[in-house]
């Protein structure tokens, strides 16, 4: 069996996207099925190029890897990639054929014309989601397209791969009676997470790490909360791993610092490589995620909780989505109610004050996501679902 993911952002790179597409290849390569993740997309940083030595899957470009900084040449080789990746679906479907294409996210025309070249081709189209499509809508042309992707992209597909239940109950009322979907959770290479803690560092810290958004992650209430627990724990400190799409959120983050007195102890990092995260997650005595109640927290599941939980580290996530499906508070996690910074600083409080119960919920919440979440767990389902085809 041969299986490609066409993506239209850069591969690989640090990113919950990124990072899904990986775990699934890992899944699939388990079990000697041959993948191939063709990204359509380049980027600005060298160490993020698309690579043909990942040992999982075959990674092929049909786009130059790093970006043209001038916006009309950058625009001209984003329109030949994506002319590009049709000749390369051809001449690798020539070469050895492919079974199933998994189609990229948000790319609606190009996925119609993908999708009735790879019917001619004899290979079925596949979808992955993890959220509903309505939370993009943000104007009339997404409108358009989420009306478009609805009554034209979804009818047309073979199958469809989503995270969570309340996905999977929606997507099957708008693909076609024919068409099969399965639910693969949020899945994460707990190998990458299976190193030692730096004995040297004598710094106490709670890491938030993940594209930073108050709408999405509750970013502001993590600051708040922690606020209300910084005088009580002076030896620690709050670190925001990551960057964000916002370019003014970072400015009014550090504004808010500035208003709880919280300057210096609230350390933004920036971007971090993949090969850094895992070391920064691990040294950390908390990991934190006050993702608040919305439509997103509610269909989707977060892939960086995933990653805090093969930490071994005690985890404070807040009751959105399904989270409380696979954990319990006290038991493999501590949590706490959404959209309060009140309640979020308790859980914290009744995390740092018991560090010996807090190691033994990190233990039992590694547990959880060896069991739940680690690819080679969900390989099995995953090569059933595209065998049953």
């Amino acid at each position: 069996m041969r299986v490609m993911f066409i993506l239209d952002y850069s591969f690989p790179s640090p990113t919950a996207p990124s990072n899904r597409i990986a775990s699934l290849a890992k899944a699939l390569n388990s079990k000697n099925i041959s993948v191939i993740i063709l990204s359509m997309a380049g980027t600005y940083r060298e160490r993020y190029q698309p690579s043909e030595t990942i040992d999982y899957a075959s990674v092929l470009k049909s786009c130059p890897s790093l970006w043209n900084k001038n916006f009309f040449k950058r625009n001209y080789e984003k329109v030949i990639g994506i002319i590009n990746s049709f000749f390369i679906v051809l001449s690798q479907n020539k070469k050895h054929k492919i079974d199933f294409i998994f189609l990229p996210p948000k790319k609606n025309l190009y996925n119609a014309i993908l999708i009735f070249l790879c019917r001619m081709l004899g290979i079925k189209t596949l979808h992955e989601r993890s959220e509903f499509p309505e939370i993009y809508i943000k104007s009339l042309m997404t409108k358009l397209s989420y009306l478009f992707y609805m009554k034209t992209i979804l009818p047309m597909l073979d199958g469809m791969v989503v995270m969570t239940d309340t996905l999977k109950k929606y997507y099957s009322e708008h693909i076609s009676l024919t068409a099969k979907i399965v639910k693969i959770p949020m899945s994460v290479d707990t190998d990458r997470f299976n190193i030692a803690k730096t004995e040297i560092s004598t710094e106490k810290y709670i890491a938030y790490c993940g594209n930073i958004s108050n709408k999405k992650d509750g970013v502001d209430i993590l600051i708040k909360a922690f606020g209300l627990i910084a005088e009580e724990y002076k030896d620690y400190k709050l670190y925001i791993i990551g960057g964000s799409s916002d370019p003014n959120l970072i400015a009014e983050l550090n504004i808010l610092c500035g208003k709880l007195n919280l300057l210096g102890k609230v350390v933004f990092t920036g971007k971090i490589s993949n090969e850094k995260m895992p070391e920064m997650l691990v040294n950390a005595t908390v990991l934190a995620l006050a993702r608040p109640s919305s439509m997103q927290a509610q269909g989707g599941f977060p892939t960086k909780l995933g990653e805090y939980l093969a930490t071994r580290n005690p985890v404070v996530v807040t009751d959105v989505g399904e989270i409380t499906i696979y954990l319990k508070d006290g038991e493999s996690a501590f949590i706490s109610v959404p959209d309060s910074a009140e309640a979020f600083a308790l859980k914290l409080r009744e995390c740092i004050s018991d560090p010996e119960k807090a190691k033994i919920i990190g233990k039992k919440g590694f547990s959880v996501a060896m069991k739940n979440f680690d690819y080679k767990s969900e390989a099995e389902d995953f090569e059933m679902f595209l065998r049953n085809f």
